[in-house]
């Protein structure tokens, strides 16, 4: 059992490359030769404890088969997993280099070409994340990275995104925003709402939303939301 489940789990790897293809291999073949040697011992033996005599030729008739038919299984094996890596180096060596590095520069309205900004890429390539580029039309202004958290500012909305998933926890327009205001007892800033709303239907509506973080960062975010070109009336 212990020989199928070492063959099997080494066999469900796909190797990427020759050398990983070559690691697999060396690791199926030393799977069949050790597991071939060792039954060459341990059979008979237990065989022979079990049946006696009887159990001894038994024994020795399953071992000279396993040390024959193991070691030739890691030799195919050994052998498919070199080839399958050989096939693999190719593909793996083409999405290496064409990988990108850095995010897609960030154009504006205007398309006009800037200095490339890591930020303003970052900030689009979230934007662009939400559900499935829903919202790729809109124009990128700002975000702000919270812990596991992500506010961001586009010319019609403002979200909250979690941000490993891009999922939104909240959106609200940017014209139904009526005031922000920083609140030690709500642990963040307060966005009040024009209007009720609710991100689901299961949420009950709402005249505000919670920007949540630590006591010492409330002020800097405060002060990026302020520079929403649309708030900048209200905020003043």
């Amino acid at each position: 059992k212990d020989y199928i489940f070492e063959r099997n789990s080494i066999n469900q790897q796909k190797p990427q490359h020759a050398f990983e293809g070559f690691a697999l291999g060396i690791r199926s073949l030393n799977i069949g030769l050790t597991s071939g040697i060792y039954g060459l011992i341990y059979l008979p033996v237990k065989e022979c404890s079990k049946k006696g005599f009887s159990g001894l030729i038994t024994g020795t008739a399953k071992c000279a088969i396993g040390v024959i038919v193991k070691p030739l299984v890691g030799i195919f094996d050994c052998l498919t997993q070199f080839s399958e890596g050989i096939c693999n180096t190719t593909t793996y060596w083409e999405q290496k280099s064409t990988r990108r590095i850095r995010p897609p520069r960030h154009f504006g309205s205007d398309k006009t070409l800037h200095a490339y900004s890591i930020e303003r890429a970052r900030g689009q390539e979230y934007l662009y994340s939400i559900d499935n580029g829903k919202h790729a039309k809109e124009e990128y202004t700002l975000h702000i990275c919270i812990e596991n958290r992500v506010v961001l500012a586009t010319n019609q909305n403002l979200f909250y995104l979690h941000m490993d998933s891009g999922q939104e926890e909240w959106t609200v327009p940017i014209n139904n925003i009526h005031w922000i205001e920083k609140s030690i007892e709500e642990r963040g800033i307060v966005i009040i709402l024009k209007n009720y709303q609710s991100s689901s239907p299961f949420e009950a509506p709402t005249n505000k939303r919670v920007v949540f973080s630590k006591p010492y960062q409330i002020d800097i975010i405060f002060a990026k939301l302020e520079q929403i070109p649309r708030l900048i009336g209200d905020l003043s």
